[in-house]
């Protein structure tokens, strides 16, 4: 199936203010906040079954690699796929552009939930004074919901995609690296993947080195040292590099706490790269084991253990995907049914993508702990929550490149 999503670029507003406008337009919707990005999700139209994820973020447009996600942007609206009489002026705003809304249902879409997504982006484009576009390029609507542009799909010559991406490492760095796994695979290469692994790996040692209000002014200038030394600098996306460098004591609790974090996306892609088991999605990775494990903060141990890195299999890959995307389905819906569910039965007789096939269940439900996740306690959904989104963000990543910020986790 054709990619369903709708994507918003827009010149004014920020983050919060659009999912603040969200919450009053969307009466169902509910939202999850992270720095520089916020995740709505909510029935579209209202009232329906057909939930859609909507997420806004600022980080794929703001520095370097806003700079080069506006460029592909133009580039694609130049390339001769639309043609109609506001295609000029989008192609004006691009420069402009600072905030970014992605709107991408939840399963296969209805015709309802699609008019209600174009219905709704055009709102939205109205609120931040841009512009809608499918990412295929098939249309381009302005903040009114008026057809600036379409392409027929027939007749659409290749375009640069609409999905962005870091700007990709020095030349020599990890991510000049050459691969030597599965032929078939489609993603980031070997290198973009062991580079944006050494940027977690940073981003959480200086993170951890801040929790509870203590700094080690020493943890900074090794991080620093160390980034610069395996060659990771250009992977680094704005939000780490401000995190890496701000002094001793400067660092923010929100992100410190966003940052810490970062180990479980880090843990996903060092188990891709063979480098450490990954534990249940309920049970948290161990930050030195992983840090440890890369050879921070000696880079020449660390270039020497990555030296022969492999990317595991693409169907290995695939399986820990789903599973995730599982968890994290089975995460969301116990929001919106408080209740035990048989995943295998539903799996089995539902059209939903899930597959529960490797995950550890307590009568057919997926389990938390020693029960099932519809018995578990606050804390430990709530650590669950966060663990899947980022394990479930950097799985997707690895099938998809890009920003990991910016992946989509939804389900």
């Amino acid at each position: 199936m054709a990619d369903a999503s709708v994507r918003v670029f827009g010149r004014t507003g920020g983050v919060d203010l659009v999912a603040d406008r969200l919450l009053e337009h969307l009466p169902e919707a509910s939202v999850s906040r992270r720095s520089g990005r916020a995740l709505v999700v909510s029935p579209l139209p209202p009232g329906s079954t057909h939930l859609v994820a909507i997420e806004i973020g600022t980080p794929s447009l703001t520095g370097v690699a806003g700079e080069q996600e506006r460029r592909q942007l133009a580039e694609a609206l130049r390339s001769g796929a639309l043609e109609g009489p506001g295609l000029g002026t989008a192609v004006d705003l691009v420069p402009e552009l600072q905030v970014a809304v992605s709107l991408v249902p939840e399963g296969v879409p209805d015709d309802a939930t699609l008019a209600g997504m174009w219905d709704l982006a055009s709102v939205v484009a109205g609120w931040v004074e841009g512009f809608s576009v499918a990412p295929d390029l098939a249309e381009l609507r302005g903040p009114d919901g008026s057809v600036w542009a379409t392409g027929p799909e027939a007749a659409r010559p290749a375009a640069a995609p609409l999905d962005g991406g870091a700007t990709a490492p020095a030349e020599g760095g990890p991510a000049a690296a050459p691969d030597h796994g599965d032929p078939d695979r489609t993603g980031p290469s070997l290198g973009r993947v062991v580079a944006r692994l050494l940027a977690l790996v940073a981003v959480s040692a200086r993170s951890l080195s801040e929790r509870d209000g203590h700094h080690d002014p020493g943890v900074r200038a090794a991080v620093l040292a160390w980034c610069a030394a395996v060659g990771i600098d250009a992977e680094l996306e704005p939000a780490e590099v401000q995190l890496l460098q701000a002094p001793g004591g400067d660092v923010t609790a929100e992100a410190v706490i966003d940052g810490s974090w970062s180990v479980e996306a880090a843990a996903v892609l060092a188990w891709a790269l063979s480098l450490l088991p990954l534990p249940e999605v309920d049970r948290l990775v161990d930050p030195g084991e992983l840090i440890r494990a890369v050879g921070f903060p000696d880079a020449t141990r660390t270039i020497a253990v990555l030296a022969s890195a492999r990317l595991r299999p693409s169907a290995e890959l695939d399986e820990l995907r789903r599973a995730l995307a599982t968890v994290h389905w089975r995460v969301r819906e116990l929001v919106r049914r408080p209740e035990a569910i048989d995943l295998v039965a539903l799996a089995a007789a539902e059209d939903l993508p899930l597959d529960p096939a490797g995950l550890r269940l307590v009568d057919g439900d997926l389990a938390v702990g020693d029960g099932a996740i519809s018995a578990a306690e606050p804390a430990a959904l709530r650590l669950l929550t966060s663990t899947v989104l980022e394990r479930h963000r950097a799985a997707n990543w690895l099938a998809e490149g890009g920003v990991l910020g910016d992946t989509s986790t939804a389900t």
